[in-house]
């Protein structure tokens, strides 16, 4: 009975051809439902991708308890690894960890916080995708909403995440400098 439970679950899975490695990683990112979409286009583009590659390195900001990290490393050619974290007493602590890659016909930022109660990643849809500018949204998570990432020259960042563009009044600023 055990081994036909665990059939029927599992075999609708490599129908659909998901690779259960890749979710036991939390990189499994969920399609985005069409009728969600900003402006009906999704970005997936090779070089829309490639352009996100300037996030690579590390970047600081200052906040009151201190300085605050994102570093982003390359995983492969469809695939960044970034995390957010601060240092305290010699110690790393993350507070995020992202995985911003291209799968599935898509470029997806799917980001997994500390929070024990929430182990899986939140995925965001990149929706808007200029020369400096990008942004990734999810319109069915509570908040944020977006995430936007905007350059400024090659060592400064302004990144935001706010409530979407009806309550963008939400908006919380993040600015950046590229430390190496």
């Amino acid at each position: 009975m055990k081994t036909c439970l665990i059939i029927i679950f599992f075999a609708p899975l490599f129908w659909a051809g998901w690779d259960l490695s890749v979710i036991g990683n939390r990189e499994y990112v969920p399609e985005w439902p069409g009728e969600l979409a900003v402006g009906g286009q999704l970005y997936q583009d090779k070089k829309d991708f490639n352009r996100l590659k300037a996030l690579l390195g590390t970047w600081v900001r200052q906040t009151s308890a201190g300085p605050g990290y994102e570093e982003w490393v390359i995983g492969n050619d469809d695939n960044l690894r970034g995390r957010e974290y601060r240092v305290a007493g010699g110690d790393t602590i993350v507070r995020e960890r992202v995985n911003l890659a291209r799968k599935q016909q898509q470029v997806v930022y799917a980001v997994t916080g500390s929070d024990p109660r929430e182990p899986l990643p939140v995925a965001f849809f990149l929706v808007e995708a200029g020369r400096k500018r990008f942004v990734f949204a999810n319109p069915t998570h509570d908040f944020p909403k977006r995430i936007v990432y905007e350059f400024s020259g090659t060592d400064s960042l302004h990144a935001w995440i706010d409530g979407g563009e009806k309550d963008a009044a939400t908006r919380v600023d993040y600015y950046y400098r590229r430390v190496k």
